[in-house]
């Protein structure tokens, strides 16, 4: 079960949706990098992760008719 948020439920466009997930999972890494505490750290870089692996589902689904 993944817990990251459904952050494109009201973004009609697969292509802005993709994009959307990419800059989430890019605000991830930097959060990852500011801050100190490891596991947030971890955490965040996992959410990254799993943002570009649903911005990838989106761009595959837009290239289906």
């Amino acid at each position: 079960m993944s817990l990251v948020p459904d952050v494109t439920a009201y973004v009609p466009a697969a292509p802005k949706r993709s994009q959307i997930l990419r800059e989430q999972a890019e605000r991830c890494r930097r959060l990852a990098q500011a801050t100190t505490d490891a596991a947030v750290s971890r955490r965040l870089l996992e959410l990254a992760v799993e943002f570009e692996e649903q911005a990838e589902v989106e761009e595959r689904r837009a290239r289906c008719p």
